[in-house]
């Protein structure tokens, strides 16, 4: 017999979901398409820099703000839905370094 998922716990994830969404479609109307700019590199540097915030902040115990490890996971989780479009998409190279290059 299979396992059933957990109602509860799906609608939290759900939830957390639909504020990725929301967070995304604040900020594409802010930044538009430019998050293709540095190809997938970009974003694994993006990606590496939230993650170095979290790692850096981690075993701070005093004023210890939550809220900012969650954004910070929150936009982890947004870049690499978009890399992962990258990659599907075929879109991976850096477009600044390609129009650089045509430049020689």
């Amino acid at each position: 017999m299979k396992n059933q998922p957990n109602k509860e716990e799906m609608d939290g994830f759900k939830k957390i979901i639909d504020e990725m969404l929301a967070l995304k479609e604040r900020k594409a109307g802010d930044y538009g398409q430019s998050w293709k700019c540095f190809g997938l590199q970009g974003l694994y540097a993006q990606i590496g820099r939230k993650f170095s915030r979290i790692w850096l902040n981690k075993d701070k115990t005093e004023g210890l703000n939550n809220e900012m490890f969650r954004d910070s996971l929150m936009d982890m989780a947004v870049y690499c839905i978009m890399a992962m479009q990258l990659i599907d998409s075929g879109e991976t190279e850096d477009m600044i370094i390609n129009s650089l290059k045509g430049l020689k």
